[in-house]
């Protein structure tokens, strides 16, 4: 693979915020007036949600390698000056492929026996939910096509006597339910329930030309806000993941019930009738809807988006410890603006763990007492899938640093809301064991928080493990330790604004982390890789 050279974003910083000054005479400690200041700048509508690829995020990026520069943190990224010298700044700038819906996009079912039709609204009943989505424009007949699975070990075929080529399908989400443990593993969910991986591959072996998949009930559930995520575009790392042509694969979409029960309404077997057959594991019907024909248009335009990772160090004051990093950082961007000119703030998503992160790197700095060196990191895009992390790490990505050097990354994504004397902690012992033993050691000698570890388990159906940016670092071998609040009711809404932050433990949060990071700068060897 070619490497990447990392090109520099020229940003121009006067007026992009305030500057901060600790008047205390302890100038080392956590002062929890400057992280009010941070956050209450970079949760303002002035920064419109500090979208990835936006006016707002490099207004963002202006104000922290503000603070940066003043508080002594030096510019750590890699880039290329205009006469071809290597030179260092705080932006590491990324291409990312953005790809947005277009507004008129829709199914419309036509009843030629009523002479009625009924168009179905993008994103409002029926979306795509995962990192790229397929151009269509498709009129044809509609078929039902139970759970859209041809299982032969089982004797099942919800294709058998469906002709599909050329078709618009409809299926269930998940497959058959039963109690025999040699029918579809019994109540243990099989391979054949994936919509994105099984069904669709299958749609596209027997020709059909759109796949809608009636939705999960979680996802359903928390429709709307899925729908707000990823909106009417998002952005993608790796554009491979992009048809090479048309027709390459089936068109493949998410529907809500309201989707459904319109598709069916004229049908002999209505979708109320099928959805109690499969909730009570009765055979599910299929048939092709009599009279109904979609006209589903779908259109994707795809542009080229540049977005930042702003990077910093603090030397270490070790002759050889200085050689080796620990990682702390946070990421700056937030989704930025709706249709409706919501501004989405992100206060506490991750306006608060940027906040942190600028306050802890200000004290170490100050102390002068870190033996190793500190590499401070504000991911970008990760709202669009870790983007900026992924980028980071990746392997054609040219740094001033070796990733074999890095001991550990911290990582404080959405830290200042709920119980003021709780923390989610994750991912702290899943490759040391010294990491999450040091950690609570710590916390002892606070006595800050109560650490609740659930969303560390390998079951726990949130995965937030794998959903934050220091899960870049880790696939490196790297051990890391997430810093979590748990906060759900204002999550990727508008309502996510300063006036809710807890700055109390915001403060304590932040004082944990400076008094972790400092530790693990001056423990005389290595965290030690124990687990994989």
């Amino acid at each position: 693979m070619p490497k990447i050279l990392i090109c520099v974003v020229v940003l121009n910083l006067t007026g992009c915020g305030f500057f901060i000054t600790p008047r205390s005479s302890d100038q080392a400690s956590i002062r929890e007036e400057n992280l009010v200041a941070h956050l209450t700048y970079l949760a303002s509508d002035e920064l419109e949600g500090r979208e990835a690829g936006t006016r707002g995020e490099k207004l963002a990026a202006g104000y922290i390698a503000s603070q940066l520069r003043q508080n002594g943190v030096k510019p750590f990224a890699l880039a290329r000056t205009a006469d071809g010298r290597d030179s260092l700044s705080y932006f590491q700038e990324f291409s990312s492929t953005k790809i947005a819906i277009g507004k008129h996009s829709s199914v419309i079912f036509y009843d030629s026996a009523s002479g009625n039709s009924y168009t179905m609204p993008y994103a409002e009943t029926f979306s795509n939910f995962h990192e790229y989505v397929d151009n269509c424009n498709t009129s044809a007949p509609l078929v039902f096509a139970g759970f859209g699975i041809t299982a032969p070990e089982y004797g099942y075929d919800d294709y058998a006597g469906l002709d599909v080529r050329g078709k618009v399908v409809l299926v269930l989400d998940g497959e058959p339910t039963s109690d025999d443990d040699q029918f579809f593993d019994g109540k243990i969910v099989s391979s054949y329930s994936s919509a994105l991986f099984y069904k669709r591959h299958r749609a596209k072996e027997l020709g059909a030309a759109v796949l809608f998949v009636l939705s999960y009930q979680a996802l359903l559930e928390k429709w709307d806000d899925y729908v707000d995520f990823f909106g009417s575009s998002r952005m993608i790392f790796d554009p491979s993941v992009l048809p090479k042509s048309e027709g390459e694969r089936v068109p493949f979409y998410y529907c809500h019930m309201a989707f459904a029960k319109r598709a069916l309404a004229s049908a002999e077997t209505n979708f109320e009738q099928i959805q109690s057959k499969a909730q009570s594991g009765a055979m599910v019907p299929r048939f092709t809807v009599k009279n109904i024909r979609c006209d589903v248009r779908v259109e994707r335009t795809v542009t080229e988006v540049k977005a930042m990772n702003i990077i910093g160090k603090i030397e270490g004051h070790d002759p050889v410890l200085k050689n080796e990093y620990v990682a702390i950082g946070a990421h700056f961007d937030h989704l930025g603006v709706n249709a409706s000119a919501a501004i989405f703030n992100g206060a506490d998503d991750d306006g608060s763990g940027t906040a942190a992160v600028l306050e802890t790197v200000r004290s170490v700095f100050v102390s002068q007492q870190n033996k190793r060196s500190v590499l401070v990191v504000f991911h970008g895009a990760e709202e669009k899938g870790l983007i900026g992390s992924k980028y980071l790490t990746d392997p054609a990505t040219v740094n001033a640093w070796a990733w074999k050097d890095v001991t550990a990354q911290i990582n404080m994504d959405m830290v200042g809301r709920e119980s003021v004397d709780s923390i989610y902690v994750i991912g702290s012992g899943r490759l040391s064991s010294q990491l999450k033993s040091t950690n609570e050691s710590i916390n002892r000698g606070t006595g800050y928080f109560h650490f609740d570890y659930t969303f560390d388990r390998d079951d726990d159906p949130n995965q937030y493990y794998y959903r934050s940016d220091h899960y870049n670092y880790a696939k490196l071998g790297i051990p890391i330790v997430f810093f979590f609040d748990g906060m759900t009711s204002d999550y990727h809404k508008p309502s996510d604004d300063v006036a809710k932050i807890n700055f109390k433990k915001l403060y304590k949060i932040t004082d944990h982390t400076r008094r972790l990071l400092m530790n693990l700068t001056n423990r005389p060897e290595r965290l030690v890789v124990d687990k994989r």
